[in-house]
C-alpha cells in the first residue's frame, strides 16, 4: 500500500505517517507512565501483601485470632489498597489525556489523507474506484494497527514496570569471591587460613539516624573462633553481616586476608543464621541446598544430620527423604527440630569460615552443651565467629567480644573478661543464676 500511495503522491504517502505514529508513540508513552507508578505502587503493594498475610497466613492464624487482630489489618489492609488505587488511577488518568492527544493528530491525519484523495479525484489524478478502494484500505491498515499495538502490546506496556523491576532482579550479577580472594585461604596442610579485619568501621541503617556499628576495630586471626556477645540491639547480627561483606560501611574497611569485602568472598563462608528458612521440601534438599554445586552423596548429607543431632528415626523410615511440609504431604517439625535442619545445612557446606548467629536459640538449654561441643568440633581448623545470648557458647571461642550500643566495649579471653568484673562478668553471672538452684 505505502509502495502504491508513493507513486500515486508523494504528499500521500508521507501522511500515511500521521496516522500511524501516535498509536506507536501512545504506547510508548504508556509504558513509561505505568513503569513510574510501578516504581510508586511496589511498596504499598508490598505492605498490601503482608498485611493479608497477617489475616490469613497460617504463620500468623494463631495469633491474629487470639488477639483480635483481623479488623486492625483489615484497616491496614484497605489503606494499602486504596493508595494502590490511587496510584493506578492518576496513571491512568495521565494515559488517557496523552491518548486524546495522539488521536487528535491521527484524526488530524485522517482528514489530510481524506483531503488529499479528494483533491487527487477533482484533479482526475485517481478514478472513483481508486479513492474508494484506497480509502477502505488505509482503514482496514489502520484498524489492524490498532489491534497490533494497542490490543497485543497494550498490555505488555501496562506491565512493562512490573516486569522491569522483576528482570533487574533476575539479572542482577551475585556477589562471589574474587580471584585474589579465591587464590588465598588455604594453609600447607590444606586447612583455612581466613583473617578478617575491621578499621574504624561505621555503619547505620537506611532511613534511620543512630548508627548501628560506631568506630569498631577487630582483628580476627586464622583459625580463630571469637564470640560475639551483648544485649538485644547492641550491634551483635549487624557487626556479623558487615564481616560477612553482605553490608558495607559506611566509613572504615573491612578486610579478609588483605582484600575489600566489596570483592566478596561468599564462596568461602557458611553460616546458620538466627532468622533460619524452613524450606517446604524433603530434608535432604533442606540441607543440600546449602552447596548446590556438590555432587550429591549419601554419606556427607548423613554426616551433616549426624554433627547436628537430627535422628532419621523419627521419620518413619523415610530418613532423609523425608518431606517437611503439611501441604505437600509431609510432616512439620517443632522450631527446635527447624534449628537443627539449618545447622546441618550450614555443616554440609564446604567452608572455609563458619558464622553462626544465635545457632541455639530455639534448642532446649539442656541440649545445648551437646550441641556447643559439636561446634567447637565444627570450627577447627577453621575461622568462626558466634553471635550469641547464651553465654556458656562463650566458653568454646578463642576470644569475645562485647558489643554495647554498636560500640566493641571489652574483648578478650573469657577468664580475661571475667577477672575485669564489667559488663562480660555481669551477663555471664545473671543467666548462671538461672541455672543454680535455689
Amino acid at each position: 500500500m505505502g509502495i502504491y500511495l508513493f507513486s500515486s503522491s508523494h504528499i500521500l504517502a508521507a501522511s500515511m505517517l500521521v496516522i500511524f505514529i501516535p498509536v506507536v508513540m501512545n504506547q510508548a508513552i504508556r509504558s513509561r507512565i505505568f513503569a513510574v507508578a510501578e516504581e510508586d505502587a511496589a511498596g504499598k503493594r508490598r505492605k498490601r501483601d503482608y498485611y493479608f498475610s497477617c489475616i490469613a497466613d497460617k504463620e500468623y492464624m494463631k495469633e491474629t485470632k487470639l488477639l483480635g487482630e483481623s479488623a486492625f489489618f483489615k484497616r491496614k489492609f484497605r489503606k494499602a489498597l486504596g493508595d494502590i488505587i490511587c496510584i493506578e488511577h492518576e496513571a491512568e488518568k495521565k494515559n488517557n489525556i496523552w491518548k486524546v492527544i495522539m488521536a487528535m493528530i491521527t484524526l488530524l491525519g485522517y482528514s489530510g489523507v481524506l483531503f488529499l484523495l479528494v483533491f487527487s479525484l477533482l484533479k482526475g489524478d485517481i478514478q472513483v474506484g481508486s479513492f474508494a478502494a484506497i480509502f477502505a484500505s488505509i482503514d482496514m491498515m489502520y484498524g489492524i494497527m490498532c489491534e497490533i499495538v494497542e490490543g497485543r502490546l497494550g498490555s505488555l506496556a501496562s506491565n512493562y514496570g512490573t516486569v522491569k523491576n522483576l528482570m533487574d532482579f533476575l539479572t542482577m550479577p551475585e556477589k562471589k569471591a574474587g580471584e585474589k580472594m579465591q587464590e588465598s585461604g588455604h594453609g600447607q596442610e590444606g586447612e583455612a587460613e581466613i583473617s578478617i579485619e575491621l578499621k574504624n568501621v561505621h555503619f547505620r541503617y537506611p532511613g534511620t539516624g543512630k548508627e548501628a556499628i560506631k568506630g569498631v576495630n577487630l582483628v580476627v586471626g586464622k583459625g580463630e573462633t571469637l564470640a560475639v556477645v551483648g544485649e538485644n540491639g547492641a550491634g551483635k547480627s549487624s557487626l556479623m553481616k558487615i564481616m560477612m561483606g553482605i553490608y558495607m560501611p559506611e566509613e572504615g574497611a573491612v578486610w579478609v586476608n588483605g582484600h575489600s569485602t566489596e570483592e566478596g568472598y561468599y564462596d568461602k563462608i557458611s553460616a546458620v543464621f538466627q532468622r533460619y528458612q524452613r524450606y517446604q521440601m524433603s530434608l535432604e534438599d533442606n540441607v543440600v541446598i546449602s552447596d548446590p554445586n556438590r555432587q550429591v552423596e549419601v554419606k556427607n548429607v548423613s554426616a551433616a544430620l549426624c554433627q547436628a543431632d537430627i535422628p532419621l528415626s523419627v521419620f518413619s523410615g523415610d530418613g532423609s527423604g523425608a518431606m517437611l511440609s503439611r501441604e505437600f504431604g509431609g510432616r512439620e517439625l517443632s522450631g527446635g527440630q527447624w534449628q537443627r535442619v539449618a545447622i546441618a545445612r550450614g555443616i554440609y557446606r564446604r567452608h572455609d569460615i563458619l558464622f553462626l548467629d544465635e545457632p541455639t536459640a530455639a534448642i532446649d538449654p539442656l541440649e545445648e552443651t551437646e550441641l556447643y561441643l559439636r561446634f567447637e568440633e565444627m570450627c577447627k581448623g577453621k575461622t568462626a565467629v558466634i553471635v550469641t545470648h547464651r553465654m556458656g557458647c562463650t566458653k568454646i571461642a578463642d576470644r569475645i567480644v562485647v558489643m554495647k550500643d554498636g560500640e566493641a566495649v571489652e574483648m578478650g579471653t573469657h577468664q580475661e573478661l571475667y577477672k575485669q568484673g564489667g559488663l562480660y562478668k555481669h551477663y555471664w553471672d545473671m543467666q548462671a543464676e538461672n541455672y543454680v538452684a535455689g
